[in-house]
């Protein structure tokens, strides 16, 4: 989470920018956080209990069943097969 102090100081760089050096640093961030959810993934293996928040079911838990070049896998039981970014999850237990 930003904190404000660094929220203020990439808002201020950010608006010095021009249009085409904004599409540059969005491109940039985007492939920035492709490297960071792509190291992650690698920390996730099938059979591992992970969990996640999701916005209707609230904490969601379940088991690693495959890890998808983009997404992990997650049997979550009777609430289904997931998708979802390594981002966002969380080792269960330890």
């Amino acid at each position: 989470m930003l904190t404000d102090e660094k929220r203020q100081k990439l808002l201020a760089a950010l608006s010095g920018l021009d249009a085409d050096e904004l599409r540059e640093a969005k491109e940039h961030v985007r492939q920035l956080l492709q490297a960071k959810v792509a190291e992650k993934r690698l920390q996730f293996h099938v059979g591992q209990r992970v969990e996640f928040h999701s916005l209707k079911h609230g904490l969601v838990q379940g088991v690693v069943t495959g890890i998808a070049s983009v997404n992990v896998l997650v049997d979550a039981g009777p609430l289904g097969q997931w998708r979802v970014s390594a981002g966002v999850l969380q080792p269960v237990g330890g």
